[in-house]
C-alpha cells in the first residue's frame, strides 16, 4: 500500500494533456463534500466542481495558448486561481477532468471511475512511476 502526501504530486493524463494533481487535506475534501451533489455521474453543484479543481490540480502539460506558447496555471497559496479554474473548465476534456479531481475526495485512486455508473473512465490514465527493474 502506498501512502502520499499532500505535497506528492499524481500525474493523470486526458488524451494528449498531462495534469499534476495533489492529494486533499481533511479540510479540502470537507469543503468539496458540503458542496457535492452527484447528477448523471458528475458533481453538478459548481462550488464543489469549482473546489475539486482548485484544490487538486497544481500544474499541466500539452496545453498551448492562441499564440503557441505553453498554458501555465497560476496558483495562489498552492491553489489554483479563479481565472484558471474558468480557463479550464473550457477545454473540452473538462467533464474528465472534473470526474478525476473530484475522485480525490476519496484518496488517491488507482482508476477514475464515473460515480453513477460504476465504469472506468475512457481516455484517463492515471501515471505511475515505472518501477525499479533488476538487472
Amino acid at each position: 500500500m502506498i501512502i502520499y502526501k499532500t505535497t506528492d504530486r499524481i500525474k493523470v493524463k486526458i488524451g494528449e494533456v498531462t495534469f499534476h494533481l495533489s492529494p486533499l487535506t481533511w479540510d479540502q475534501k470537507q469543503d468539496i463534500l458540503n458542496d457535492a451533489k452527484l447528477s448523471e455521474g458528475k458533481p453538478s453543484n459548481r462550488n464543489s466542481t469549482y473546489k475539486s479543481l482548485k484544490y487538486a490540480i497544481k500544474s499541466v502539460e500539452g496545453i498551448s495558448l492562441a499564440d503557441g506558447t505553453a498554458y501555465q496555471v497560476d496558483l495562489d497559496n498552492g491553489i489554483l486561481s479563479d481565472a484558471c479554474v474558468e480557463d479550464i473548465l473550457n477545454l473540452e476534456l473538462s467533464p474528465k477532468l472534473i470526474l478525476a479531481c473530484y475522485s480525490m475526495v476519496q484518496g488517491v485512486p488507482n482508476n477514475i471511475y464515473n460515480p453513477m455508473t460504476g465504469e472506468k473512465i475512457e481516455g484517463v490514465e492515471i501515471v505511475r512511476k515505472d518501477s525499479k527493474k533488476k538487472s
